[in-house]
């Protein structure tokens, strides 16, 4: 009943189907945390590392937040109006990246303990899977139904974005 993983040095973290999120320990592989249940599955999972975060986005489109030393949600709140299936930070440039079956990757900017909505991407159809370079400077979105992929230089869309005089 695992829907989804993320590996970090510390810690490995699993969403079930259940609403529950794992937090095992990754040297020893021991189950130390079950985060309590959301009210709908958890599809996706990723670790800032080596920062202190972890996120958990639902089927229901909501991003849960937590510090990963405490196991304490930080945030909660409502980034798509589908299901979360891709998630990853950008530690680099201190970013979250969703991607939902609402058609829409989003970034958010880190701000402390909390996040702002920087950009929205329309997709095509359902986006399934996100997944960045090991630089952080490339983005890579699977769309449902199509038989590429979709590339962004996150650094090429931060000077477009300053380019428009918005803050990045």
């Amino acid at each position: 009943d695992v829907n989804c993983l993320a590996l970090g040095t510390r810690w490995v973290i699993t969403g079930r189907r259940d609403g529950t999120t794992h937090v095992f320990d990754a040297q020893t592989g021991i189950d130390k945390h079950i985060l309590p249940a959301t009210k709908s599955a958890v599809r996706s999972v990723a670790i800032n590392d080596p920062s202190q975060y972890f996120a958990v986005g639902t089927e229901d489109g909501h991003v849960r937040l937590f510090h990963s030393e405490h196991r304490k949600l930080i945030k909660q709140w409502k980034a798509h109006s589908d299901s979360i299936e891709g998630m990853l930070f950008n530690t680099t440039k201190n970013i979250l990246i969703t991607g939902s079956l609402d058609h829409s990757l989003r970034i958010w900017n880190l701000t402390g303990n909390d996040y702002e909505l920087l950009m929205t991407i329309k997709t095509n159809g359902p986006v399934i899977k996100t997944r960045s370079s090991h630089d952080g400077r490339l983005l890579a979105a699977l769309i449902e139904n199509e038989f590429g992929i979709h590339l962004w230089d996150l650094d090429q869309l931060i000077n477009n974005f300053k380019k428009l005089k918005l803050d990045w």
